[in-house]
């Protein structure tokens, strides 16, 4: 659905100034997204999940673990496939307020992709260079987004979200190295065309929750404040955005419908954008692509 045709349902909890600013900027904070007492559900949720994780040597399909990680000193990169791992996941893609964000900026009809907690764990591994969300999951039109909503404060010391305004208006950038190699972030010549000083860091107090268009480039600065900073992330889509390839992190949900109707149709941007590699056998995270890259 184009954005013209969005904004001219009524919105569900954005203001139509924010709904405009999402259009024209390419992302929107909302505060207190989760109340208090979702929050303390999810948070119970993502402690129960790292405990789970203190069962592993390695990644899998649920965690993408940290090299330090340790049975007494988990170190968790990111969880993933959620509702298959705890049922609460899903109440909160369906019954919370997200959905309803989610049909603010990308019409009524809304269905379900994929849902993770990116962790960021203290130190200099938690860095995110720039990149867009768009190339690891195309569509039929720009019609998805991440919705981030944050656990606990994030703070500036944390390495908050930092997003590049306006920038979900330009290319679609490759995201593979010289050699033909997915890198999962936008290449270092493409990188001097962005206007860097124009970033915007966002800050967030428990409960907020970032809109991000999947074009918009964005990246974060490493964590030094000595405590893991989870920021629970849900993929959603417009029901007329078709997926041109295996989504990463599916689980059994994706493809649900969490407002509205189902869709029949795709509708189809005019798009030049070069495929991901295969994902159907699974990802792991963007901070060991970086990393390897």
């Amino acid at each position: 659905m184009k954005p013209e045709a969005v904004l001219s349902h009524p919105p569900r909890v954005l203001s139509q100034s924010d709904r405009e600013h999402y259009f024209e900027r390419g992302y929107v904070l909302c505060r207190g997204a989760l109340d208090a007492s979702w929050l303390a559900r999810m948070r119970a949720a993502y402690e129960r999940a790292i405990e789970r994780s203190r069962a592993l040597g390695q990644s899998d399909r649920w965690f993408s673990l940290a090299p330090e990680h340790r049975a007494d000193a988990p170190c968790v990169y990111r969880i993933e496939r959620l509702p298959d791992q705890d049922p609460e996941f899903w109440a909160v893609a369906v019954e919370s307020r997200l959905a309803d964000l989610a049909s603010d900026v990308v019409g009524p009809d809304v269905v379900y992709r994929d849902s993770m907690i990116n962790v960021k764990p203290p130190g200099t591994r938690g860095a995110v260079t720039w990149h867009q969300d768009f190339p690891f999951y195309p569509h039929t039109n720009v019609g998805t987004i991440q919705i981030l909503t944050a656990l606990h404060d994030v703070g500036e010391e944390q390495g908050p979200l930092t997003v590049i305004p306006g920038s979900h208006r330009g290319r679609i950038f490759e995201h593979y190295d010289d050699e033909g190699n997915w890198a999962g972030e936008v290449g270092p010549r493409d990188v001097e065309s962005l206007d860097l000083s124009s970033a915007v860091e966002l800050p967030c107090a428990a409960g907020d929750a970032v809109l991000l268009h999947p074009v918009t480039v964005h990246g974060s600065r490493p964590n030094l404040s000595g405590r893991p900073r989870p920021l629970l992330i849900h993929g959603m889509s417009a029901a007329d955005a078709r997926s041109y390839t295996a989504i990463a992190w599916g689980n059994s949900h994706t493809g649900d419908t969490l407002r509205g109707e189902g869709g029949r149709y795709a509708q189809h941007d005019e798009l030049e954008i070069r495929l991901p590699p295969d994902w159907s056998g699974g990802y792991t995270s963007i901070f060991e692509h970086q990393q390897e890259s």
